[in-house]
């Protein structure tokens, strides 16, 4: 009895373990336009807990009303492939989203502010280890669609480099804006979790009982 016992919640944590591949696997995609950021205002750093991530060093812009005049050069005019808003990192430098739980980086439309020739890297981790990058060459400050398929991380980090700034300075800017994120959050269900943990504890039992039984048999 108490062996098929053990064998029945085995089968239930392999059946929890498939449902949290499924889940992964089936995560509903959901596209982040920055619309809905502050429509009062042209510039305003993205929050925290925006479409359920955490943002460091990006900001909204709205090329038409930014102060004290409209942007009509370079690439922030060609950001926003939906609606009036993008969104760009602060000072040119780094950025990075970054959420508890996983998510699936899958694409994003991307341009470059004031260079026609820059290296975009995309970084994406799972609890601080790299897990995939892509690297866009030659970006421009035309809109370039980007596929990413950073899939199943909590941090994707985003640096830019320039050979070149379309005003000719000896030090290239490095102003990056994105535009439509499509970003699948991929949460293990409470429930989930809750039985999952019940599966370590069942696996540290399963060790302690053939070890019992290994010392019986030496006995």
């Amino acid at each position: 009895m108490a062996n098929s016992a053990f064998r029945a919640a085995a089968a239930a944590c392999l059946g929890a373990a498939l449902l949290v591949s499924a889940g992964a696997m089936s995560a509903s995609a959901s596209v982040i336009t920055f619309d809905d950021v502050d429509t009062a205002n042209p510039e305003v750093a993205v929050p925290n807990g925006y479409a359920g991530l955490n943002w460091d060093n990006f900001s909204t812009i709205d090329p038409n009303h930014t102060q004290p005049s409209p942007i009509t050069v370079g690439g922030f005019p060609n950001s926003r492939s939906s609606g009036a808003y993008s969104a760009f990192n602060l000072d040119g430098a780094p950025a990075s989203i970054s959420s508890a739980t996983t998510f699936n980086l899958i694409s994003g439309n991307f341009t470059s502010a004031y260079s026609n020739a820059m290296t975009l890297t995309i970084t994406g981790y799972l609890g601080g280890t790299q897990v995939g990058q892509v690297v866009v060459h030659n970006l421009t400050t035309a809109l370039m669609a980007v596929t990413l398929d950073l899939m199943n991380v909590d941090k994707v980090t985003f640096s830019a480099s320039a050979a070149s700034d379309i005003d000719g300075r000896a030090y290239p800017r490095t102003f990056f804006a994105v535009d439509d994120l499509n970003v699948a959050k991929t949460p293990i269900p409470g429930s989930l979790l809750l039985l999952l943990t019940g599966c370590g504890a069942l696996g540290a039992l399963g060790i302690a009982r053939r070890r019992a039984t290994a010392a019986d048999a030496q006995a």
